[in-house]
């Protein structure tokens, strides 16, 4: 099963690798968040809700909602940083990430400007096999004739 920081990891590395060549290349992920000490600029990261459904025995569902929030450098004079962010996000989040060898679309993206923080919401979709763990026999091959 995938785990919250895989997913996590997985989004932080898209954004890095969509950050290379461009003027925010060097803007750092944070991986601690504390709102009384913001480092500007930055970006963080964050699965702020996860909802995981049992679809029968063998697979379950998780939707999932990560935020992203840009912290310009400065806070009352951002359009120019948000916009170049935001359209590099986008570009790169909306064809979803990989997480080891599974596939994880993004189903929609929704973006924001908070109190001088940009803010884009990806909500993301997954179904996952479990193990197989029922210990009955399997059914003998069923012979039958034609009429």
């Amino acid at each position: 099963m995938l785990t919250l920081l895989e997913i996590d990891v997985a989004i932080s590395d898209k954004i890095r690798a969509a950050l290379q060549g461009t003027a925010l290349e060097n803007v750092p992920l944070q991986l601690e968040y504390d709102s009384d000490t913001v480092i500007r600029p930055s970006i963080k990261v964050a699965i702020e809700s996860a909802k995981t459904t049992k679809l029968n025995s063998n697979s379950i569902d998780k939707t999932l909602t990560a935020r992203v929030y840009f912290f310009a450098a400065n806070m009352f004079q951002y359009k120019a940083d948000f916009s170049e962010m935001q359209a590099i996000l986008e570009s790169s989040l909306l064809d979803g990430i990989v997480v080891g060898e599974v596939y994880i679309p993004i189903t929609s993206l929704n973006s924001e400007v908070v109190d001088g923080t940009l803010k884009l919401s990806l909500d993301l979709y997954i179904v996952e096999l479990l193990p197989d763990t029922d210990p009955s026999e399997w059914m003998e091959n069923l012979e039958y004739k034609e009429r």
